[in-house]
């Protein structure tokens, strides 16, 4: 079998089992983490895409979106509604509006061909209207899985059979039919089945609505008041309430006016809930919150203040606007005050750390002779840097200006000279490097002498970092540098063995090196 083969049918059987057991028997945790990546993929939505479409409609630019638009539409029909029943009640309260029967037939809500019946029939159109815009928004709801938004499907054609009832005894005409069609067979008349009929149907649909409506409150308190209403005139009707008076009668027949009226409010109310949440408009503080706000003013004057007064007053402050020369000079900060970083290594480290790896590498060595011999180190640093390291040797050989008087320039020279002629003398001539025993044992007792040997103070530092604050200072620093130029100017780095000197050897030579200015 080629090998090629063979390797692609192994990680075909490796994706199969890696995969087998996600994909068959997939538990609730992988199902979470799918959910999650999914949401985070593409986030749900309440309502489909498509309902923008929708959105498009003329007519869903009449849904009153604002509280006020919507509030002032509730007025308007609040105001017709109360007008009408007042005269609905004057054409019986009043003789000279009773005697007159055009005036009745016109100002009685009861009666067919009336006012208030144009007006209900109006207020189902408009109900009707508000049920198939609903229904526009609500068919695109996402968690609507039991489709109750069919219910305004429902609503939009009992809506149009009622506008269509008010204006014409649809129920007299629908009972006679009956009767005629069955004969003397029934128990009850054909128009006592029709209202049965719609009473249980009527409650049916009241209870879809409210649940419908339930999250919505004040759409869903509006419309439990329009069943509520449409409920008097059918009790009034099996005899359940008397009507003996005229503000009964008045009550009874004036019901179904403000059922529908009640009606159209909550459709109206609950679309623009719809649109709004459609939109993604924020919903504004409801009429309870407004309420309350203009109720007590008094307390809202008090609490300003209190408010005003727990917050922090910042006040800028004033920018001087004088000139620059006026004011006086001002002493600027000596930079020895300015503390000196220690994380940055000296040079004083960088030769200990060197020291330190040929030491570590000669106690590793058995033999001298297999020692690495250390390579020649490259005068690379610039002449800069040159003269900051020699500035600073001076400074650590001049004492603090508190303890000691201020040398002269001659004092230096002499105190420089000495100190070179001293170190020149006191270093020990370079002898030829030897294999064998004897000169392991004497560099050895080199390197513990050396050891053993005090270490001077090292006070220099805190004399170095501070610097000179007179002009004579600096020419003293520069002249002092200049000294141990010229005494270790005999001395080049090309003419020092390095090979053939000790470790003790080497580590003078460095100093000397550095002393000056030049180090290896």
């Amino acid at each position: 079998m080629d090998f090629s083969r063979r390797t692609d049918e192994r990680r075909r059987r490796v994706m199969l089992s890696t995969g087998a057991g996600s994909v068959a028997a997939p538990t609730a945790s992988s199902r979470k983490r799918i959910e999650e990546l999914r949401e985070a993929r593409r986030p749900s939505m309440a309502y489909g895409s498509r309902v923008r479409r929708c959105l498009r409609g003329r007519w869903f630019s009449l849904v009153p979106v604002t509280p006020a638009a919507y509030a002032k539409s509730l007025l308007a029909i609040a105001g017709i509604v109360f007008l009408l029943i007042v005269l609905h009640d004057a054409s019986v309260r009043y003789e000279w509006v009773a005697g007159r029967q055009t005036w009745v037939d016109v100002l009685r809500i009861n009666r067919y061909g009336s006012l208030g019946r144009y007006v209900i029939g109006l207020l189902y159109l408009a109900v009707a209207g508000a049920a198939w815009l609903v229904y526009q928004l609500r068919r695109y709801r996402n968690d609507d899985f039991s489709g109750n938004y069919q219910l305004w499907q429902w609503i939009l054609g009992t809506s149009l059979v009622a506008s269509f009832a008010s204006t014409v005894p649809l129920t007299e005409m629908a009972g006679v039919g009956i009767e005629w069609f069955l004969g003397k067979r029934i128990a009850l008349s054909g128009e006592d089945w029709i209202e049965l009929f719609l009473m249980v149907g009527g409650a049916i649909l009241a209870l879809r609505t409210i649940a419908e409506m339930w999250h919505y409150r004040f759409a869903a308190v509006l419309m439990v008041g329009g069943w509520v209403m449409i409920a008097i005139p059918i009790a009034a009707q099996w005899n359940v309430i008397a009507v003996e008076e005229v503000n009964r009668w008045t009550i009874v027949t004036s019901a179904p006016l403000v059922a529908v009226a009640l009606w159209f409010a909550a459709t109206v109310g609950y679309l623009r809930c719809l649109f709004r949440e459609v939109r993604g408009i924020q919903p504004a503080p409801g009429f309870i919150e407004r309420f309350r706000l203009i109720a007590r003013p008094d307390s809202g004057d008090s609490e300003e203040p209190l408010e005003d007064s727990a917050l922090p007053v910042t006040r800028p402050k004033p920018i001087q606007t004088e000139a620059p020369a006026q004011t006086k000079p001002v002493a600027q900060p000596k930079p020895a005050t300015q503390p000196k970083p220690v994380a940055q290594p000296t040079k004083r480290d960088t030769d200990s750390d060197d020291d330190e790896q040929d030491r570590d590498q000669a106690k590793r060595s058995w033999m001298s002779f297999f020692r690495r011999k250390p390579k020649l180190v490259s005068a690379d640093s610039s002449p800069s840097k040159d003269v900051k390291d020699s500035s600073k040797v001076v400074a650590a050989k001049t004492p603090p200006k508190e303890s000691h008087p201020i040398k002269s320039q001659s004092d230096t020279n002499r105190d420089t000279a000495a100190g070179s002629e001293h170190d020149a003398s006191s270093e020990p001539p370079a002898k030829k490097r030897r294999f064998g025993l004897g000169s392991i044992m004497k560099r050895r007792q080199a390197d513990e002498a050396e050891d053993d040997e005090p270490k001077k103070p090292v006070h220099a530092q805190s004399a170095a970092s501070q610097p000179s604050h007179d002009d004579e200072d600096d020419t003293d620093d520069d002249d002092s540098n200049n000294d141990d130029g010229s005494d270790d100017g005999d001395l080049s780095e090309d003419g020092i063995d390095w090979s053939n000197m000790s470790k003790a050897e080497r580590r003078r030579m460095r100093k000397q090196l550095k002393r000056g200015g030049r180090a290896a």
